[in-house]
């Protein structure tokens, strides 16, 4: 209810934003014109939805403790945490799960405990350790199962529980923790729907001063777009590009063979038929064209 009320108020906002574009721009804007502006108001709303999701959400405190116990069948007691996941979506540890207080060390892409009594465990690791998760309707902790796997004890600040990790082929152990309080929850949308409301709003408003000043010297402004319309694609796709860019730039690691193309079209377009002459590639044979072409327009990022 809490999430559908805060989508519901931001196409209401979308909505209201919408109306007063065209009463104003009605009687001075041809209808194709007012069509533009609704698309852009339309993609405006979606920029300020992707800014306001940046704002880091409100957390619970969950305190994880490892037991130095296991089962008869387990073959060890330690206790690996891969992340999380909140409301559908997966978080790794190490990326975007910080460890607050206590120690566990890192191995691979986990965090790790080990007995005191194991020669590989670094100094410094405590048992006990603190984790701020995300506030959410549906949450887990993901823990890394194994015959090796130990029990350890979960506080979610209402509930204390001993979860086992042990599995016996290797798989990832799923423990539920509770839905965070009605109020954390609401205060968390009204923070983002204040960002996303004022965001919105600040776009609609450099619309209108841009509109304003377009309109009092419609001749001048034809002519200067003529003159810079070169510029203005340039502008627009490396915006574009800068947007997702900056989405996917710390989610995905390229390849061995993506940077290798990289390299390929990073030189003249003989380089690039070379390579396609002679070298056994993977991707169809005018993928390298296509990406010099786009390299060569705008050459930062993938």
């Amino acid at each position: 209810m809490i999430l559908f009320m805060a989508r519901l108020i931001k196409l209401f906002l979308v909505v209201l934003i919408l109306f007063f574009g065209y009463r104003i721009f009605s009687k001075r804007l041809e209808k194709k014109y007012l069509a533009y502006l609704g698309v852009v108001i339309i993609v405006f709303a979606f920029c300020a939805n992707y800014i306001a999701n940046l704002l880091p959400p409100l957390t619970d405190t969950i305190t994880l403790t490892a037991l130095g116990e296991k089962q008869e069948e387990a073959k060890g007691m330690e206790v690996y945490l891969n992340g999380y996941t909140v409301d559908g979506e997966e978080f790794l540890a190490g990326k975007s799960l910080k460890i607050e207080s206590g120690h566990w060390f890192w191995s691979g892409e986990t965090y790790a405990w080990r007995p005191e009594t194991d020669s590989r465990q670094p100094d410094g690791v405590t048992r006990t350790v603190v984790l701020k998760i995300p506030v959410g309707w549906d949450r887990s902790l993901n823990f890394a199962g194994g015959v090796w796997r130990g029990l350890v004890e979960v506080d979610d600040g209402h509930d204390v529980w001993i979860e086992d990790t042990f599995t016996e082929d290797n798989s990832v152990k799923t423990v539920k923790i509770g839905r965070s309080s009605t109020l954390d929850l609401i205060t968390n949308q009204i923070r983002c729907l204040a960002i996303y409301a004022f965001t919105l709003f600040a776009l609609f408003a450099v619309v209108m001063y841009i509109a304003q000043k377009v309109l009092a010297n419609l001749y001048m402004a034809k002519k200067w777009l003529y003159v810079h319309n070169g510029r203005l694609c340039y502008a627009s796709i490396a915006f574009f590009t800068f947007i997702i860019m900056f989405h996917y730039a710390d989610r995905v690691s390229f390849w061995s063979d993506e940077l290798a193309q990289v390299g390929f079209v990073n030189g003249s377009l003989a380089d690039v038929l070379e390579h396609c002459l002679t070298f056994q590639e993977g991707s169809p044979p005018f993928a390298l064209f296509c990406s010099w072409i786009w390299y060569h327009i705008a050459p930062y990022g993938e």
